[in-house]
């Protein structure tokens, strides 16, 4: 439902003005601004009053063409972080870095970064039982209490049984894997 049928439906009596601002997720008191300003000026006093004003946070025009030109003229070869650095301490151009990024990235001066992928991909499962195993030795609690070297199925995630040697080494897992094919 969009804001003026929510405020059409209230002045009708329809709902509530609590039940107004509910719906479109403003709180009661700026629910009331706006019925005062509705009862004072009309539905034209429901529109938004910044539409169409300049944001006063808005760079100078002036400014934005002289970073442009000192990276084209003096700093070509630097990349966006040693490049904000160098307006902030050697031309005293006080812009945020994402600022100057988002205008060179704008300007066609820099590429976009890439977009990263997933941090990790999780490995499917094996098929069978016994496919792949994670052999652990260390000394810490992980899936055994006694810190023995264990077996841990990937495909079922159980732990078979631990072996009773100390230390970490491949020849006793190869030596099980052998009995157990056999």
């Amino acid at each position: 439902m969009k804001i003026h049928e929510v405020m059409l439906r209230a002045m009708a009596k329809r709902i509530t003005w609590w039940q107004a601002a509910e719906i479109i997720g403003i709180s009661c008191r700026q629910m009331r601004r706006w019925l005062r300003r509705y009862e004072e000026h009309g539905y034209e006093g429901l529109r938004d009053r910044r539409r169409g004003r300049v944001s006063e946070k808005r760079v100078p025009l002036k400014q934005v063409e002289a970073v442009l030109r000192l990276y084209q003229d003096q700093y070509f070869d630097f990349n966006v972080r040693h490049f904000h650095e160098k307006l902030q301490a050697e031309h005293g151009i006080k812009l945020s870095y994402t600022w100057v990024k988002l205008a060179l990235q704008g300007a066609g001066l820099v590429k976009k970064g890439r977009k990263r992928g997933v941090h990790r991909k999780r490995r499917p499962r094996r098929s069978l039982p016994g496919m792949l195993l994670h052999i652990d030795g260390s000394q810490h609690q992980w899936f055994c209490s006694d810190g023995r070297i264990t077996d841990r199925d990937c495909r079922t995630g159980t732990v078979l049984r631990p072996l009773q040697r100390s230390g970490e080494s491949l020849f006793p897992h190869s030596q099980r894997w052998r009995r157990s094919q056999s």
